[in-house]
């Protein structure tokens, strides 16, 4: 993170598009690391990480809502598939 330090107060530069689809790479490597055991994997699509860039960031904010909006949007979908059987071993999960 770069910042400055002005008045009492940290000012942050605005993360680059770059910058928070490498975020949701974390996310993402995280999930499919929990996954391997289950052997499952997921993978966004270009739309899918449009939407998480959209939803998860803000200029005021930053990146603060993205872990938010990538548990609603792929976490808690993906758990209640699997729970249901929808997805088993073996399969790639596309978002």
């Amino acid at each position: 993170m770069t910042g400055t330090y002005f008045g009492g107060r940290s000012v942050f530069k605005p993360l680059s598009k770059k910058s928070i689809d490498k975020i949701i790479d974390k996310f993402i490597d995280q999930l499919n690391k929990r996954l391997a055991e289950k052997s499952v994997t997921v993978q966004l699509d270009t739309s899918a990480r449009e939407y998480l860039i959209e939803h998860g960031y803000s200029k005021e904010y930053g990146a603060r809502n993205l872990s938010r909006i990538v548990e609603q949007s792929i976490y808690d979908p993906l758990s209640r598939a699997i729970l249901a059987g929808e997805i088993k071993g073996n399969k790639i999960a596309f978002f």
